[in-house]
């Protein structure tokens, strides 16, 4: 009985960290560091793309990740 116990409660453990790794791998691989590393544009599409107004908008502002304003929404 003790041994079921000790599975389901490392089990439990198990999961609560493989989800919390996986939901702070997802969070980096929204932003622009991972995205330029991973697609190996920093010496080609980047630089073009730092020039458009996608980039850079009008009143020197970016665009928050979605995820961030949740995080910092308060309730």
């Amino acid at each position: 009985m003790k041994v079921v116990a000790l599975a389901a409660v490392g089990s439990v453990l198990l999961g609560m960290f493989t989800s919390g790794t996986l939901a702070s791998f997802i969070q980096y691989s929204q932003t622009m560091d991972f995205c330029v590393s991973r697609h190996e544009m920093e010496g080609t599409t980047y630089v073009e793309y730092r020039d458009t107004v996608h980039y850079k908008s009008l009143s020197d502002e970016r665009r928050t990740p979605l995820w961030k304003e949740r995080q910092n929404h308060e309730y």
